[in-house]
C-alpha cells in the first residue's frame, strides 16, 4: 500500500477502533473524558469524578497555560506551592507532544475534546508505526493491517488509555522505537537511529514506565533485528559498520538521557519509593496468571488478558515455522532463531508481568528486582505489558503468515485464515466493557470567591484545600482541576511519589485541619507562606480522614474566630483567614444544631492489643465475640487515634458482668489525661462512658485494666456530644448534616442536598452508628423533592443486625411519607443506609426516632 493511502487508511482504522472501544464517548467527545476502562455500562456519564484523568488533564492544561502566556514557562504554580513561587520552576517534558496536541484541541473544542484528540492521535501513530514495522517482516498487507488493529484492540492498550494513565498515550513510542531500530540495523539508515533515539527521549518525557521498559527492550531488539534477514546485501564487516552508523544518533541521545535519568533518580530517591516498593504492595497491584486467558468483570488481572485465540495461533504458527525449518534448515535457520528469541522475549515479559504471582512464587521477579537497577521502584508489575501490543502483533502476524504459506491452497485459504483469526481475535476484544466517562466543570464559584477576595486584599490567591492529603490521593485531582482553572496557588497536590519533606512539613503540620482543628500556630504558618484562604470540599471526606462526619468540621470553621466565610458553591466552601480574631460582638455565621457526633472509630475489643483475657462467643456481641477478664492485671489497649477537641468528647465501652475496671486515657506524648474506675454490675450488655479531656488536636488511646471480678468487654467507640438512651415516649431529631454522606449541606435549611446529575448511584447517606436501647421505635425520614409523585428516589436500608448488616429496606418515593416501626433487639450500634437512585434532585432534612 502506498503511503498516500496508508496514512488516511490508518487514521480511519484508528478512529473506528477508538469509537467502538470507547463507546459512548463518541457521543460526548466535546463534553466528557474517560476516567476508567470499566463501569461505563453500569452508569450514565458521571460528573467531575476524581481520577488520574483529571490529574493528567491538569498537566495538559498547564502546558496550555504556558503556550498562551497565562503562566510562566515551566512554572507549576498551582499545586504543592508552599509559598515560594521560585521553588515551582520545574523544567520537564510534561507529556509532550500529547499536551501540545491537547492544547490545539482545547482551543478548537474545549478541554474534553483536546484530551480525547490526544488519545486518538496516540492510537493512530501507534497503528501506523506498527503497520510500518510489520510490513518489514510480513509481505501480506491484509495480515499486517489485521495485527496493526490488534495492537490497539489488545485490552492493556485501551485500558491504559481509558484509565488515563500516561502510559496509555506514551505506548505510541514503543513501535516507533522498534521501527527506528529496525531501519538503523537492517537498512543502515541514520534516520532510523534518530527515530529510535527520539522515541526513547519522548518516552522519558511521556511516562517513566514506558521509558524504563523500552530501555530494557532496546538491546534485545537490536539482537533480533540483527538476526533478521538484512535488507542490504553486504559483507558481515560492512554490515556492522553500516548498522553502527545508523545507530549513532541513538547513541548520542542515550548519552544525554543518562544525565536526565540520573537527575530523575535522585529526585525519586527523596520520595517514599526511593528504597523500593514493598513486595506485599506490589502483590496487591499485580495480576494473576488466569488473566491471560480469562476475562474478569472487575479485576486487575484483566490488564494481561490476551484471550485464547492468540496463544493458539502462536502454537500453530510455531508448528508451521518448525516445518519450514525442517524442510530447508540452511535457509530458514535465521527465521527459526528469530522466532524462538521472540517467543522467549514474550514469555519473559509475561512472567515478569505477574510480579510476585509469577514463576517460582515470584522468585524470578524478585531476582530481576535485585539485578536490574530501579526495577524495585515499580509498584504495578503488569506495566511491562506496555511492550506487548507491538511484540504480540509481530508474533501474531508472523505466525499467521507462516500458516497461510504452509498450505498454499489459493486465495480462498488465505482469506479464510485471516477472516477466522481476525473474527476470533479482534471481535472478542472490541466488545469488552465500556469506559466510565465524566463531564468536566469549567469553573467553581467558591474558588472564584477566593480569587475575588485575594484581589480585594491585593495579594496573590493562595489556598489550602480540605481534605488535605499526603500528596498521593486521587481526590486531589478535583482540587487540581479547579485550582488551575482559577489560577489559585494551592499547597495541596497529587503525585504518585510522595515527597518526604512535603509529607512532614505540610501534611503532618496541618493534618489536624482535616478534623476541624485550626490552631493559632498553624494560622501563623499559613499566613507566613502567603496563604490567606481555605477551601473545604465537604463531599470529599471519607471516614479515614476524621473520627466524625464533616458536619463537625463545618460547624467549627463557620464559627472559628480567625475564619470568615466567603461563599459556597455546592459542596465547596471558601474561607478567608483573618488577621485578628473576630470580635464577639460581630455577627457570627449560622451554626448547625449540636446533637451527637456519629462515630467513624469503632473498635472490637477482641481484635486490639491486649494482655491476658480469654475470648468468648455471644451472638449479641459485636462480631459475635467478646473479651473476658477474670484475673486482676489483664488489660486491653485501643490504638492511637487522632481527634480534635470536640464537645463532650468521650469513649463508649460496651460491657457486662460484675467487677471493676480502671480506664485511663493517654495522649501520644505520654501524658495521662484521665484515670477513673468503671464499676460494672449488670448481666446485660450496657454502655459505659469515659471522658477525654483534651483542648487541642491530640492522639489518644484508651487503656482498660481489670481490677476485680468477672467482666466481659465487647466493643468501644469514640464519639462526642450527647446521645440519649431513649425512654418510652421520648424522641430524638437527627438533622441530616450530622450523618456520614455525600452531597452538600444547606445552612439555611439545615439539610443535605443530592443532585441527580452530580451524585453516584450508591449509598450516599448513612448513620448514626450509635446504640439504641432494645425496644420498639418509630422512624420517620423527612425529605423533599420536586420529582413527580411516585418517582422512585432511593432505598433506605436498616442495618438492624450490626454483625450481618441484615435488616429491612424501604423504598423512598416522591410524594409519599416514609415512616415505619422497628423492633431493636439489642443495644449494638444501629445504622441506616440510603441508596440514591438519581431519578431526581433530593433534599433530606432530618430523621426522627421515637421509642414506643
Amino acid at each position: 500500500m502506498k503511503y498516500s493511502l496508508l496514512v488516511p487508511s490508518s487514521l480511519f482504522l484508528s478512529v473506528a477502533v477508538w469509537a467502538i472501544l470507547s463507546w459512548p464517548l463518541t457521543m460526548h467527545i466535546f463534553t466528557a473524558v474517560p476516567v476508567s476502562a470499566h463501569g461505563g455500562e453500569e452508569h450514565a456519564v458521571r460528573f467531575m469524578v476524581p481520577s488520574d484523568a483529571l490529574q493528567l488533564l491538569f498537566y495538559f492544561q498547564l502546558v496550555k497555560e504556558w503556550v498562551t502566556g497565562g503562566t510562566p514557562l515551566f512554572y507549576n504554580l498551582y499545586e504543592f506551592n508552599t509559598g515560594n513561587d521560585a521553588d515551582r520552576f520545574l523544567p520537564g517534558g510534561y507529556y509532550v507532544p500529547f499536551s501540545l496536541i491537547y492544547t490545539v484541541g482545547a482551543f478548537v473544542g474545549g478541554q474534553a475534546f483536546g484530551m480525547n484528540l490526544a488519545g486518538i492521535v496516540s492510537l493512530w501513530i501507534s497503528l501506523l508505526a506498527t503497520w510500518l514495522l510489520l510490513r518489514r517482516y510480513v509481505q501480506d498487507e491484509l495480515i499486517v493491517a489485521l495485527f496493526s488493529v490488534f495492537a490497539l484492540a489488545l485490552p492493556f492498550r485501551w485500558m491504559q488509555l481509558f484509565d488515563a494513565s500516561p502510559a496509555g498515550y506514551a505506548m505510541m513510542w514503543v513501535p516507533l522505537m522498534l521501527l527506528g531500530l529496525d531501519m538503523a540495523i537492517r537498512d543502515g539508515k541514520m534516520l532510523g537511529g534518530l527515530l529510535a533515539g527520539l522515541s526513547v527521549l519522548m518516552a522519558f518525557f511521556g511516562d517513566l514506565h514506558v521509558f524504563f521498559f523500552s530501555c530494557l527492550l532496546l538491546p534485545g531488539w537490536c539482537v533480533l533485528a540483527w538476526i533478521a534477514e538484512p535488507r542490504l546485501n553486504l559483507t558481515l564487516g560492512k554490515r556492522f559498520a553500516v548498522s553502527a552508523k545508523g545507530l549513532l544518533p541513538l547513541a548520542l541521545i542515550m548519552v544525554v538521557l543518562v544525565f536526565a535519568v540520573s537527575s530523575q533518580s535522585a529526585s525519586l530517591d527523596e520520595t517514599h519509593m526511593g528504597s523500593g516498593r514493598d513486595m506485599r504492595e506490589v502483590a496487591i497491584f499485580s495480576p494473576q496468571k488466569n488473566g491471560f486467558l480469562f476475562w474478569e468483570e472487575h479485576g486487575i488481572s484483566n490488564q494481561v488478558h490476551v484471550g485464547k485465540v492468540l496463544p493458539l495461533l502462536l502454537a500453530v504458527g510455531s508448528l508451521a515455522i518448525i516445518v519450514a525449518f525442517v524442510r530447508n534448515p540452511r535457509r530458514q535457520w535465521p527465521n527459526m532463531l528469530f522466532w524462538l528469541l521472540l517467543l522467549v522475549g514474550i514469555g519473559g515479559i509475561a512472567v515478569l508481568a505477574l510480579g510476585p504471582h509469577g514463576m517460582r512464587h515470584g522468585g524470578v521477579y524478585s531476582l530481576v528486582r535485585e539485578v536490574v537497577p530501579h526495577y524495585a521502584m515499580i509498584r504495578q508489575a503488569g506495566k511491562i505489558f506496555t511492550l506487548m501490543p507491538t511484540l504480540l502483533a509481530l508474533g501474531g502476524a508472523l505466525a499467521l503468515y507462516a500458516v497461510v504459506r504452509s498450505l498454499p491452497r489459493g486465495e480462498w485459504w488465505r482469506r479464510a485464515c485471516i477472516g477466522v483469526v481476525g473474527a476470533g481475535l479482534i471481535g472478542g476484544y472490541l466488545f469488552l466493557p465500556s469506559p466510565t466517562l465524566t463531564y468536566l466543570d469549567t469553573s467553581q464559584r467558591a474558588y472564584q470567591a477566593v480569587v475575588d477576595d485575594a484581589e480585594k486584599l491585593g495579594i496573590v490567591p493562595r489556598a489550602l484545600v480540605i481534605t488535605l492529603w499526603p500528596g498521593d490521593s486521587h481526590f486531589s485531582s478535583i482540587y487540581q482541576h479547579y485550582s488551575i482553572a482559577h489560577r489559585i496557588r494551592m499547597i495541596n497536590g497529587y503525585t504518585p511519589a510522595i515527597d518526604t519533606e512535603y509529607f512532614h512539613d505540610v501534611f503532618r503540620r496541618f493534618e489536624s485541619v482535616n478534623q476541624g482543628y485550626l490552631g493559632d500556630d498553624q494560622i501563623e504558618n499559613l499566613v507566613s507562606r502567603g496563604i490567606r484562604h481555605i477551601l473545604v470540599h465537604e463531599d470529599i471526606y471519607p471516614e479515614k480522614v476524621a473520627p466524625f462526619p464533616v458536619s463537625f468540621l463545618l460547624r467549627t470553621y463557620m464559627s472559628h474566630p480567625r475564619l470568615a466565610f466567603l461563599d459556597q458553591d455546592g459542596p465547596v466552601r471558601a474561607f478567608r483567614i483573618l488577621d485578628q480574631p473576630r470580635l464577639q460582638a460581630e455577627e457570627v455565621q449560622p451554626q448547625f444544631e449540636t446533637p451527637p457526633l456519629f462515630p467513624a472509630r469503632l473498635f472490637a475489643l477482641d481484635a486490639v492489643r491486649r494482655s491476658g483475657g480469654t475470648l468468648g462467643h455471644d451472638e449479641q456481641a459485636s462480631g459475635s465475640t467478646f473479651l473476658a477478664f477474670s484475673v486482676p492485671g489483664e488489660s486491653v489497649t485501643l490504638p492511637w487515634t487522632p481527634t480534635p477537641p470536640a464537645p463532650e468528647l468521650h469513649f463508649l465501652i460496651r460491657a457486662r458482668g460484675e467487677g471493676h475496671v480502671v480506664a485511663s486515657v493517654h495522649s501520644s506524648d505520654g501524658t495521662e489525661l484521665l484515670e477513673r474506675e468503671i464499676i460494672v454490675d449488670t448481666t446485660e450488655w450496657e454502655w459505659f462512658r469515659v471522658e477525654i479531656p483534651v483542648h487541642t488536636f491530640s492522639q489518644v488511646a484508651l487503656h482498660l485494666q481489670h481490677q476485680q471480678g468477672n467482666i466481659e468487654l465487647d466493643m468501644a467507640m469514640l464519639t462526642g456530644g450527647h446521645w440519649p438512651f431513649l425512654a418510652t415516649g421520648e424522641s430524638i431529631n437527627l438533622a441530616a448534616p450530622l450523618f456520614f454522606r455525600a452531597g452538600y449541606s444547606d445552612l439555611d435549611t439545615n439539610s443535605v442536598m443530592f443532585r441527580a446529575f452530580r451524585e453516584d448511584r450508591r449509598i450516599v447517606f448513612y448513620g448514626p452508628r450509635m446504640p439504641l436501647a432494645s425496644g420498639r421505635y418509630a422512624v420517620r425520614l423527612q425529605f423533599t423533592t420536586d420529582a413527580p409523585t411516585g418517582t422512585h428516589l432511593g432505598v433506605l436500608h436498616v442495618d438492624l443486625d450490626w454483625n450481618t448488616k441484615d435488616g429491612p429496606a424501604f423504598d423512598v418515593m416522591a410524594g409519599e411519607e416514609l415512616s415505619f416501626s422497628l423492633d431493636v433487639p439489642h443495644n449494638l450500634p444501629l445504622s441506616f443506609s440510603f441508596i440514591y437512585l438519581g431519578a431526581a434532585d433530593l433534599r433530606i432534612d432530618q430523621m426522627f426516632l421515637t421509642r414506643q
